[in-house]
């Protein structure tokens, strides 16, 4: 997985906006927009590939403080070109945070990807608040996830 997204980092943004219709930019910014979240708010952007919802983020909330963490240093160089300050490059199953570090958690497509979804929940939730329950097999092949303990019903756009 690591080696793959490794390659294909320089050209991740044209195959998802492609593939997804450019419908991924949207629906990012409708859970960034969503979220209830504070000035200040402390964010991971998990999976993060370029950094959409880190950029997001920081332009709707300039007092947040962003990470970013990917599986690939590629990816992660690609965020920092768009400008995206904070990167960790790190596994969504083994994370170094502590308990309740962060106000929300957005993941893009990264769920459909990791090598065990309960592993990875289970290690989000020891640091996010409360999970948003994940309802529809959609939003596991890459709709959207937040996890925050401030996020409302959520509902997704479609057009």
């Amino acid at each position: 997985m690591r080696e793959m997204f490794g390659r294909i980092a320089p050209r991740y943004d044209f195959v998802t906006r492609t593939f997804s219709y450019g419908m991924d930019r949207r629906w990012k910014r409708f859970g960034v927009e969503k979220a209830a979240l504070p000035a200040n708010a402390v964010v991971l952007d998990l999976a993060s590939g370029t950094g959409d919802f880190s950029q997001m983020v920081a332009q709707r909330l300039p007092r947040a403080h962003v990470v970013a963490v990917d599986l690939t240093e590629e990816m992660l160089h690609e965020a920092r070109t768009h400008g995206v300050k904070n990167g960790v490059c790190g596994d969504a199953t083994r994370l170094p945070f502590a308990d309740h570090a962060f106000d929300c958690v957005f993941i893009g497509y990264g769920l459909r990807n990791f090598p065990s979804l309960e592993t990875a929940l289970r290690e989000i939730a020891s640091f996010a608040a409360d999970i948003w329950p994940i309802s529809t097999r959609k939003a596991l092949s890459g709709a959207l996830c937040c996890t925050a303990s401030r996020v409302p019903t959520p509902t997704f756009p479609t057009r």
